[in-house]
């Protein structure tokens, strides 16, 4: 899926969609209604489409003394997916949750 995004000789291609990342300090910044974090949850800034890669998710489950992980999301076959392996191959205990996905809604989309 990464080929789709980039050429061989790393240039965009033109009229392809990418996931940007967001700055929360950023003045435009704004929280999706159904992302909005509530109650001090832990926020993972992650820059590709694993919450796993290079984040401080595992940081905080380890401090945490968490060895289940549940992994929900917005599209199941990309950020949800790679998290998930991410998380199982770390020796996690890992679920998905089927009635938290909301790919259905961007079926129009891709």
């Amino acid at each position: 899926q990464f080929e789709m995004l980039k050429n061989s000789d790393h240039h965009s291609r033109p009229n392809t969609m990418v996931e940007l990342p967001y700055d929360p300090n950023d003045k435009d910044f704004g929280w999706e209604p159904l992302a909005t974090p509530k109650y001090g949850e832990n926020i993972i800034v992650k820059k590709s489409w694993s919450a796993t890669n290079k984040t401080a998710l595992f940081d905080i489950l380890r401090q945490s003394c968490i060895d289940a992980v549940l992994v929900c999301g917005c599209i199941t076959s990309v950020c949800v997916q790679h998290t998930a392996f991410g998380v199982f191959e770390e020796g996690y205990r890992t679920c998905t949750l089927l009635d938290t996905f909301c790919q259905s809604i961007f079926s129009d989309i891709f």
